[in-house]
């Protein structure tokens, strides 16, 4: 009986360690848990620290991760029908350990962190924008120029402007300093994500699934470049601005050379069987991160071939990669943000 339960307990640490190397960090703990303390030896301590280095942090209750310039902060929204449904939430992205939080009115959709790091926008369900002092967390300024739910904003790379993206079918552009409106684009889809060139020039701009095609708006002029195709959404920038990503409907994510006023299709590739949720340039622009379903895939740039891939739990809706580590944050509905 005893060389019988020293071999079970032999065969959980050989699950646990290809689990860890798999990075099925679930199974790696339910192969831990499952070894009696009185048999836990130097290898399960060794595995079980391993474990605790690696295993994603998961901070339930809360979507639309966005990490500080430094990687060492998130700053998330509180889901509905918990407790923080009405506030953003600062946390330590090593520890967990919940920082600071900025209380709205009403539930929030959209974050965005000024370039500095000194300011907090946040977008509504009721239309509302809201501007924190992110040492503080107390408010700057708050409007109600939208009547829609935000679903997705951004600083300007200067930090003199902030982009909204609403289902009131508007795109506007807000003064960061009083929250007056400077430009308003309007189309006849809901508007979601924007995100800002790096050289703060241009805005690119995508729209409900299966609706209006990307566009491009100039920030000084107002004027519009459309992709030439539909069916594309998530549009987002490469961090040197050269490229912009698109993920399509039927799964096809594809890659846009950007030289600053032309727009041109360089691949494609099929990343899916469904639409693309959430894309995310790595910072060196050499990757890109896919999120569809219950899957995330990480792809090379350069060859267009899938390098990595994730399981979770449940659909993911957002990711977000890390400024410098090899990691993304993403939200599942049932999990929260991992």
């Amino acid at each position: 009986a005893e060389r019988l339960a020293r071999h079970v307990y032999l065969v959980h640490m050989a699950n646990a360690d290809n689990a860890l190397l798999e990075r099925d960090f679930q199974r790696a703990q339910i192969e831990l848990d499952a070894c009696p303390e009185e048999q836990r030896g130097w290898e399960w301590s060794f595995l079980e620290d391993r474990l605790k280095q690696t295993i994603p942090l998961e901070l339930p209750g809360c979507e639309m991760p966005i990490f500080t310039r430094d990687g060492k902060h998130i700053i998330a929204i509180g889901t509905a029908s918990t407790p923080n449904e009405n506030k953003a939430l600062l946390w330590d992205a090593s520890s967990g350990e919940l920082l600071r939080e900025f209380q709205a009115e009403t539930r929030l959709i959209s974050l965005a962190l000024s370039p500095d790091e000194r300011r907090l926008a946040g977008g509504a369900l009721d239309g509302t924008l809201t501007l924190w002092d992110v040492e503080t967390t107390n408010k700057v300024w708050e409007v109600r120029e939208h009547t829609g739910r935000y679903d997705g904003m951004a600083y300007s790379p200067d930090g003199r402007f902030i982009a909204t993206a609403n289902w009131d079918q508007t795109l506007k552009i807000f003064e960061a300093s009083d929250g007056t409106v400077k430009h308003v684009s309007e189309f006849e889809d809901d508007v979601r994500r924007v995100q800002f060139s790096p050289d703060g020039r241009w805005i690119v701009a995508g729209f409900q699934p299966g609706g209006t095609r990307p566009v491009l708006v100039n920030v000084v002029t107002g004027a519009l470049k459309w992709f030439p195709h539909e069916g594309m959404r998530a549009p987002v920038f490469s961090h040197d601005g050269q490229w912009i990503a698109t993920g399509g409907q039927e799964g096809m994510v594809t890659l846009w050379k950007w030289d600053g006023e032309n727009l041109h299709e360089d691949r494609s590739c099929r990343a899916a069987d469904c639409r693309i949720n959430s894309l995310d340039f790595t910072p060196d622009g050499s990757r890109l991160a896919t999120a569809f379903d219950r899957m995330v895939k990480v792809w090379d740039i350069a060859t267009a071939s899938e390098i990595a891939s994730f399981n979770a739990e449940s659909v993911v809706y957002w990711l977000t990669t890390h400024p410098s580590e090899n990691c993304v944050a993403l939200f599942s509905a049932l999990k929260g943000i991992r």
